[in-house]
């Protein structure tokens, strides 16, 4: 009944199809942004709250026996000890629990990973 002439109306508005693909490419953008993000934040080594008992006998009697009123503990020492106390705290909140962490030494200071 109604005829448009060739080129009348065309690109007015948006079509079903463009409107789809548009959609869709939104979506797999985001799918695509949550999976690197997933990726990113997940740590590179398998990180547990599984600490070895402080020596403390030991430490106590070398400092007897050297005088000083100084202990030195050893990257792993130092690990275990704060590995201990968040294992004794991990639940930081209600429904949110601590599973893992590591120290690392740097120098007299530590970092945590």
């Amino acid at each position: 009944m109604f005829k448009r002439k060739a080129g009348e109306n065309e690109g007015e508005g948006f079509s079903l199809r463009a409107l789809m693909k548009g959609l869709l490419a939104l979506v797999f953008l985001c799918m695509l942004i949550l999976a690197v993000s997933i990726w990113y934040v997940q740590p590179a080594q398998k990180l547990d709250l599984a600490y070895g008992e402080f020596p403390l006998k030991d430490k106590v009697f070398s400092m007897l026996m050297s005088r000083r009123l100084e202990v030195t503990l050893s990257e792993q020492e130092v690990n275990d000890l704060l590995k201990k106390a968040l294992a004794a705290h991990a639940q930081i909140r209600p429904g949110l629990e601590l599973t893992g962490a590591r120290f690392y030494l740097q120098g007299s200071s530590f970092r945590r990973m």
